[in-house]
């Protein structure tokens, strides 16, 4: 390995020193002091992926002279416009550094990216652990007073996990900045110009760029990384006073500012609901409200919104917070949405009695809700008897039960499908489990049921058939309402 990673270095060709790298990597190479030396010489080239590999291999290979390098190095996170994969890495790098003394505490905060402070809260002593907390403390509420002078970008960034791997991807694309309650008219140009993608993402990259360099020396540039409801926890165990500081914070902004908060607001809120659920469920409302540019993805469209509200400690105002949110579901892929979610994050009992409740009201709509979430339910055995019961009823209730009753059927026939599949003893019984799959799976089917199967190969091709077939029923489910033709966004409540 050492020999062809030098070729190429001495070619100048870091297409082909990328993928020694690769191969370095992945095929669990043992680190020769020839090859550390080499890998010194990639992390000094100017390709951000060749530097990135670099870092990941010296965190992961405990490599002394690269690391050494980098700590000697003027590297700084908060200038970086490469790769979330180099800025990742180079910032644990730094955290390795400092757990082996090889730099100060407040040089390592300094220079690495705010996303990987709480991975350094969870590693380093004990004794840096409280300074660390004070240390993102004076940062945050730095973050709050520099929002004075700053406005929301034009543009939508999604944090997404990357498989294999603890850092995010960032993905951006256009704001929707349209906040009248009605859909806009296309002008006659808009109806007929078709967007240049490889226009499109320039002028995407431009403004991007520009939006993180009026970041670069600002501390509001940790509210556009990725912090966890978790991540706020464990600061909160260091220094309990935290939550309540930040939360009056959350309260007295504007919400021009809530946009930049929103996923802070959204985890301090959950953590707030079990001490104050009336003031958590506020705060939820509030944040949900304000028209935020950072998301992060959970899988299956779901988000740290959805994580943050759903896996709230059940009150009587969460609880009500929960019955508006269902019921202003504006579609039934919205509906299906908020069930999921639910589901997922630990209020399934809710579900559970929010559906019983609703079957017992004398009105006809609170029944063809309850009939609707039943379908979209994972708790199938438990609540078929709801939608059975009005399966020939004629209007609103029995177009419900029939939807709900395919949906349920579904779920159903995906659930025998995928044993089926992981269970295939030839290669034509997994085909054709797969082809059957492809006309059912939604988002209740799991994600990787191959994973400890002969079929484990299999796996990625599993994905794409589970993500197409829940985009064609998201499709068919956005278009109705409890089974009726969905309203103008005018006539719904929300």
């Amino acid at each position: 390995m050492a020999a062809a990673l030098e070729l190429a270095l001495d070619a100048g060709d870091f297409e082909a020193a990328y993928g020694v790298l690769i191969a370095v990597r992945f095929g669990k190479t043992v680190v020769t002091p020839w090859l550390e030396a080499l890998i010194v010489r990639c992390y000094r080239c100017e390709v951000s992926k060749v530097r990135g590999l670099s870092c990941e291999l010296a965190v992961l290979s405990d490599l002394a002279l690269v690391r050494d390098v980098h700590v000697k190095s003027d590297w700084v996170a908060s200038t970086d416009r490469n790769s979330g994969n180099e800025t990742w890495f180079a910032s644990i790098l730094l955290i390795e550094a400092c757990i082996k003394k090889e730099i100060s505490l407040s040089e390592m905060l300094r220079r690495v990216t705010p996303e990987s402070w709480f991975v350094a809260a969870n590693r380093i002593d004990e004794a840096l652990r409280k300074p660390l907390a004070d240390y993102i403390l004076r940062r945050l509420r730095g973050g709050v007073f520099a929002l004075k002078g700053l406005s929301r970008p034009a543009l939508d960034y999604t944090l997404s996990p990357v498989e294999h791997s603890s850092y995010t991807l960032r993905s951006v694309d256009e704001a929707d900045l349209n906040e009248s309650r009605f859909t806009p008219q296309d002008s006659f140009e808009n109806l007929f110009r078709e967007d240049d993608f490889d226009e499109k993402q320039k002028r995407l990259r431009t403004n991007s760029e520009a939006f993180f360099t009026q970041l670069s020396d600002s501390d509001a540039r940790i509210f556009v990384e990725r912090l966890t409801i978790e991540d706020v926890a464990l600061l909160i165990h260091q220094e309990p006073s935290f939550l309540i500081q930040v939360v009056e914070i959350f309260e007295e902004v504007s919400r021009s500012e809530l946009a930049w908060l929103r996923n802070l607001a959204l985890s301090a809120a959950n953590l707030l609901s079990g001490d104050m659920p009336e003031r958590a469920a506020s705060l939820i409302h509030k944040a949900v409200e304000s028209k935020g540019f950072v998301s992060y993805d959970l899988g299956d469209s779901l988000t740290l919104e959805h994580k943050a509200v759903w896996s709230c400690q059940p009150s009587t105002a969460i609880i009500q917070y929960w019955r508006r949110r269902i019921l202003s579901c504006g579609n039934d892929e919205s509906l299906a949405m908020e069930v999921l979610a639910a589901e997922r994050f630990g209020a399934k009992g809710f579900i559970k009695d929010f559906v019983g409740e609703l079957s017992d009201s004398t009105l006809p709509l609170d029944k063809a809700y309850a009939i609707t979430i039943a379908g979209f339910s994972s708790q199938i055995d438990e609540l078929v008897s709801v939608i059975d019961a009005h399966i020939d009823d004629v209007g609103i209730t029995g177009v419900a039960a029939k939807k709900a009753k395919a949906d349920h059927q579904a779920m159903t026939w995906a659930t025998k499908w995928v044993s089926e599949l992981c269970s295939a003893q030839t290669p034509e019984q997994f085909w054709r489990s797969l082809i059957i799959l492809k006309t059912c799976l939604d988002a209740r089917g799991a994600a990787e049921p191959l994973k400890d199967t002969e079929w484990a190969h299999y796996g990625p091709l599993y994905q794409r058939v589970r993500e197409s077939s829940i985009k064609e029923i998201n499709k068919a489910r956005k278009k109705t309402l409890v089974g009726q033709e969905v309203p103008d966004p005018i006539f719904l409540a929300g």
